[in-house]
């Protein structure tokens, strides 16, 4: 008697689980079907003379100093400047167009990085200390 009173009790779980199931493959097949994204839509600003401007502020602890650049922006034991960095144009690199920013304080070049965007990611190489010769080849690459 009780498997006659159940069956339709089962009847309306097996019918929930079966939309539950096919709900969740038609949602997956929605999702497959939707376009990856393109590099180009990778919104990184690269365009030439694009300017960033941030705050540096750092303290050093006791018995320990800036380096030769910071020791001159240093007042006592803190740098407080403000950095500017700017897309500054393009250079090739191993036969690849990378982006060139620099990184300026207080008009004193501090840091050079070539960026590119790739459909792996944005490739980033950077340089500390300025190259005057202006000879570039890297076989390392770093993705952000």
């Amino acid at each position: 008697m009780n498997s006659v009173n159940c069956l339709p009790e089962r009847r309306a779980a097996k019918a929930v689980l079966l939309l539950i199931f096919f709900g969740s493959f038609l949602l997956s097949l929605a999702h497959a079907a939707l376009p990856a994204a393109v590099p180009s839509q990778v919104d990184f600003p690269l365009a030439p003379k694009t300017k960033w401007t941030n705050h540096l502020y750092q303290e050093m602890g006791e018995g320990v100093h800036f380096g030769p650049l910071w020791s001159k922006f240093a007042k006592g034991n803190s740098v407080d400047v403000s950095v500017i960095t700017e897309v500054t144009g393009s250079d090739l690199i191993n036969g690849e167009k990378y982006m060139r920013r620099e990184t300026r304080v207080k008009g004193t070049l501090w840091l050079t990085e070539w960026l590119r965007q790739t459909p792996n990611g944005l490739l980033l190489a950077s340089q500390p200390t300025p190259n005057k010769a202006r000879k570039y080849s890297w076989n390392h690459r770093r993705r952000c």
